[in-house]
């Protein structure tokens, strides 16, 4: 276990959304696991971010950052893209990690625009995922105390999901995976 080898590498890390409701639930989540965390608690920061906003909180601070399924809508491509870049550190190496469902048009309208717009290098790799809608055995169970062992799937399905990694064209490092596997 890595917290007994010297804890971990990361210096920060930091849970944005922009709804209240899922920024309480972040903050209440991470101090519930807070004794079992490697590293400082005062390390990990929960704040909204608005992507319209400008400047952004803590911009350029980033060496890895990641955002999963938030390209949904059209008109908020633009400021999504500019978001992720603006919150990127400008050191070699530094990336972006977005996750979402290859058939979602605007994170392929994402994409384009971090291609050509933000003149990003942009890279693709397919994850195969298993996916269940989950309830309860019994109709006693909630949800609240639901074992996972102890639900059936409603719908299982293997949606084909991206990973894309962008980085800064003038930043690329020379023989470096590209994969999934290098998000430890």
């Amino acid at each position: 276990d890595s917290c007994s080898k010297g804890g971990s590498s990361l210096r920060s890390v930091s849970f944005t959304d922009h709804n209240p409701v899922a920024l309480r639930y972040c903050s209440r989540n991470i101090q519930e696991v807070s004794a079992s965390l490697c590293f400082e608690l005062q390390k990990l920061q929960v704040f909204a971010l608005d992507w319209n906003e400008r400047p952004l909180p803590n911009s350029g601070k980033y060496h890895t950052v990641i955002a999963c399924d938030c390209a949904y809508h059209h008109d908020q491509v633009e400021s999504l893209g500019q978001a992720l870049k603006s919150l990127l550190h400008k050191d070699e190496g530094s990336t972006i990690h977005l996750f979402g469902p290859s058939n979602r048009s605007a994170l392929l309208e994402l994409l384009q625009y971090l291609r050509v717009d933000l003149n990003m290098l942009v890279q693709l790799e397919t994850l195969d995922m298993d996916r269940c809608r989950l309830r309860p055995r019994y109709a006693t169970s909630t949800w609240k105390h639901a074992d996972i062992t102890a639900c059936d799937a409603l719908t299982q399905s293997r949606p084909e999901f991206l990973h894309v990694r962008a980085t800064r064209r003038d930043n690329q490092i020379k023989g470096v995976s590209n994969t999934i596997s290098d998000l430890d």
